[in-house]
């Protein structure tokens, strides 16, 4: 329980950090973005490197909540670990006010990356058996 609110409150810090070091300004200019990326390339690197941390964190967490709410189906799984888990989607609304387009893109990362973690983690566990 202790490493899922670990993980909690470490994604949602890198999260925020990194939806400060790589602003998205509206209207959407690819090519302002670019040199802004080349012409800070320190805050660009930082960005990124935080921008992975977070979204590796929030896809462990996003596998944990779809596997404890399977576990909670079937009436096996721990209630609170569960309801940590889910918070996750509390997280995600959260770093929407700070920046909705990264945490779009955080939200699509990580959701693609911990579910197919999670279909790769059962497809293992039914060939063990």
């Amino acid at each position: 329980m202790f490493s899922l609110l670990l993980r909690l409150i470490a994604g949602f810090a890198a999260g925020s950090v990194s939806c400060f070091f790589l602003p998205v300004r509206l209207p959407f200019h690819f090519p302002e973005f670019i040199m802004g990326l080349a012409l800070f390339p320190g805050r660009s690197f930082l960005g990124m490197v935080f921008f992975t941390v977070s979204f590796i964190l929030h896809a462990s967490l996003l596998k944990e909540a779809a596997m404890n709410g399977l576990k909670l189906i079937k009436k096996e799984g721990n209630f609170l670990n569960s309801i940590i888990s889910f918070c996750v989607i509390m997280n995600f609304s959260l770093l929407a006010q700070i920046g909705i387009w990264q945490t779009a893109g955080l939200a699509c990362f990580s959701a693609v990356y911990g579910l197919t973690s999670y279909f790769l983690h059962r497809q293992q566990l039914k060939r063990a058996h």
